[in-house]
């Protein structure tokens, strides 16, 4: 076992595995701990390793977010290729799982909130995971899940077919660019997988799953409300452009179904360290930030998958095969090998699926680069339509809402108050004064009577907020008429208006139409007979100055 990586002294091997090994280190200078993950030997000689595990020490030093491990260094040396990264006294999800079982619907929407910070922070700065999986989301003792192992990460708009199967966006399925929508597919099967208690798609071997991902339908999932349910659904769908545009916009549609679900508080009900503390004390170390260990992955041309499906009892021994292959063949090579391994901590139990190019030549390899541009720079673009086609959405949708002057004329329908008739008109001016975002418009309306009105708009119907007042007053008399001195009442009035529409289809609407029902009710009655509630109701129709 190694002593020392340059000013880390070793205090623990972690795990061992084809891929590399996981070592627990101290910082002699800083007396920091972190976690120093080694390439395997064997490894090191295939096409491209090396490259790749700079592009994970590059994609890393980018990002700064407490729910993304931190990079301390990168070294190569004559014999030796290592990463040092933060330590993180916790444990994977998938671990967590295996000891606990299951979670409650609250501890799973938690766990996943704190991973899609991480991964939020890491799309705003063009990266895309790949590899969202029980396994690459990690939570510390104190509860914080975080987004482990970018070993597979790449720019938006990369193309290989990397990642664990189960969790495997379509695009990444078909060999086709990937963008931060495919996370949040991913990202959305491991919340559906923690609700529902089995990921959406379940097939017996890679080919089958890969297929599933590509063509068929995820399953419903019931029992967790309305909101989840629309949001998985469509965050798990194959169109891309209809899942949420990426982490930042799944998240924020996350808390906001889960406040409807759970209710306000709900992310303090959601905490895991009991869990945590359970899946460690139950290992016999801590966990480093690689969630783990470093067991086999298995790499296997796509092609190959499809005629020889590979099931989880034979993924172990093409494990070896597949890496001697690469390191040995002279005519091609597998791409997304580096990726797969990572910083030597590969995913459990998972399979990476990787294209098989022909190589060997510069002209080949430029030709590559170049489509990668390619897809890159399409990627973005259907990224910026889609982005621009919402923001056209919002501003339409703001553009039809209620805004400025409007005449409003009112028309008592039917009254039990002294001094007024059914038929009695009157009009007023409104002032609308709209603050719209998203799909929502909220404001207030002043009218030249002097009274303040709330209201909303949903882009089809006006509701205008009910009102309540209340005033003292004096008891009336039904023989004279006149006021009983000495007498008091408690009068309370509650205005009520159903929602208001337009009878045209014009947009943005030029006018609109509804009812309001007034009710007079008493209480507190002093030298007075009590009095029945009395009500007013009015139509209204509204007109555009």
């Amino acid at each position: 076992m190694e002593s020392s990586f340059g000013q880390y002294e070793v205090l623990q091997q972690v795990a061992v595995g084809s891929t590399g090994t996981v070592y627990r280190v101290r910082h002699t200078d800083l007396d920091r701990i972190a976690a120093v993950k080694e390439l395997s030997p064997a490894l090191r000689q295939a096409p491209g390793l090396l490259a790749r595990m700079r592009t994970e020490a590059e994609i890393l030093a980018t990002l700064d977010s407490p729910n993304i491990v931190t990079i301390y260094d990168y070294v190569e040396e004559a014999d030796r290729v290592w990463i040092a990264e933060e330590w993180v006294d916790g444990a994977s999800l998938e671990a967590i799982l295996k000891q606990a079982g299951s979670m409650t619907p609250e501890q799973s929407v938690g766990v996943i909130r704190g991973a899609m910070l991480g991964l939020a922070h890491a799309h705003e700065h063009g990266v895309v995971h790949r590899d969202v999986s029980p396994t690459n989301i990690l939570a510390d003792t104190g509860g914080t899940s975080m987004l482990v192992d970018f070993g597979l990460a790449a720019p938006i708009g990369a193309s290989d077919a990397l990642g664990t199967p189960a969790y495997l966006s379509p695009e990444a399925a078909s060999s086709s660019p990937v963008s931060t929508s495919s996370d949040v597919y991913s990202a959305a099967a491991v919340l559906f997988a923690l609700l529902a208690g089995h990921p959406p798609f379940t097939g017996s071997d890679v080919a089958t799953l890969l297929r599933q991902h590509r063509e068929d339908t995820a399953p419903t999932l019931d029992g967790h409300g309305a909101d989840l349910q629309d949001l998985l659904a469509r965050s798990l769908a194959k169109d891309p452009s209809v899942r949420p545009v990426d982490a930042a916009a799944f998240l924020a549609e996350l808390e906001t179904a889960a406040e409807r679900r759970f209710g306000a508080g709900w992310l303090a009900r959601a905490s895991i360290t009991g869990l945590v503390a359970s899946a460690i004390a139950a290992s016999a170390t801590g966990v480093a930030a690689v969630g783990g260990g470093a067991a086999a992955t298995t790499i296997i041309d796509t092609a190959a998958a499809v005629s020889n499906p590979v099931t989880a009892t034979t993924a172990g021994s093409h494990a070896a095969t597949a890496a001697t292959k690469v390191a040995t063949s002279s005519g091609r090579k597998f791409l997304g090998l580096g990726r797969a391994q990572g910083v030597a901590a590969a995913v459990a139990a998972a399979v990476v699926v990787a294209g098989v190019v022909f190589a060997g030549s510069a002209i080949a390899d430029q030709r590559r680069e170049n489509k990668v541009k390619e897809q890159a720079a399409a990627a973005l673009a259907k990224a910026k339509a889609i982005e621009d086609k919402k923001e056209a959405a919002e501003k339409a949708f703001a553009d039809a809402a209620p805004d400025g002057a409007w005449s409003l004329k009112s028309t008592i329908v039917t009254t039990k108050f002294s001094g007024e008739k059914a038929g009695d008109t009157s009009t007023v001016t409104w002032t609308f004064a709209s603050d719209c975002a998203a799909l929502t418009c909220a404001g207030s309306i002043t009218s030249s009577s002097g009274n303040t009105f709330g209201y909303t708009w949903d882009g089809a119907a006006l509701q205008i907020a009910s009102k309540t007042e209340s005033a003292e007053e004096k008891c009336i008399a039904y023989a004279t008429g006149e006021e009983i001195p000495g007498s008091s009442v408690h009068a309370e009035f509650v205005n009520t208006y159903s929602p208001w529409t337009s009878s045209t289809s014009a947009t943005p609407p030029t006018e609109l139409a509804g009812t309001s029902t007034l009710v007079k009710t008493f209480s507190d009655y002093v030298n007075c007979d009590k009095t029945k509630p009395i009500k007013r109701t009015t139509n209204y129709e509204l007109t555009k100055k």
